[in-house]
């Protein structure tokens, strides 16, 4: 039976870019705009118009893969990196692996990224949400 510790584990697979690119442009809106505009361009001669609009979406569609790509390599760089903690135990700190700490440590929150989800016990912090809300 696994510990405390290896039960909290989060495992998130590296992305790839053409497969971030796929995922975003396979979407339905994406298929019903595309098979639209190929409807006016093959049944109404008119090319210009739908054109621009196909190439506009590729360029939205394909700036979003991008984004949400490096997001994702960020977050598989933030989750496996070895970060040193420095966790409250009996009067005394001392240094644990960001991914050894279980529910209910007390840890002394320094100036940079927090290694985890926390209760803010004493004082005050800023934080910034985007890696948890998408936001760019």
């Amino acid at each position: 039976m696994p510990d405390q510790a290896q039960a909290q584990a989060c495992f998130v697979k590296a992305a790839q870019l053409c497969n971030a690119l796929v995922l975003v442009n396979t979407n339905a809106f994406c298929v019903m705009q595309s098979a639209e505009l190929i409807l006016w361009m093959y049944a109404f001669q008119y090319y210009s118009y739908p054109a621009a609009l196909f190439g506009t979406m590729l360029f939205g569609s394909g700036a979003s893969g991008y984004l949400q790509y490096r997001q994702r390599m960020r977050l598989v760089t933030l989750l496996t990196k070895r970060q040193l903690v420095p966790v409250l135990h009996k009067k005394f700190v001392r240094a644990l692996l960001a991914k050894q700490l279980v529910p209910g440590d007390v840890i002394v929150v320094q100036k940079g990224r927090a290694a985890c989800d926390m209760v803010l016990l004493r004082g005050r912090c800023l934080l910034e949400e985007s890696m948890l809300s998408g936001e760019v």
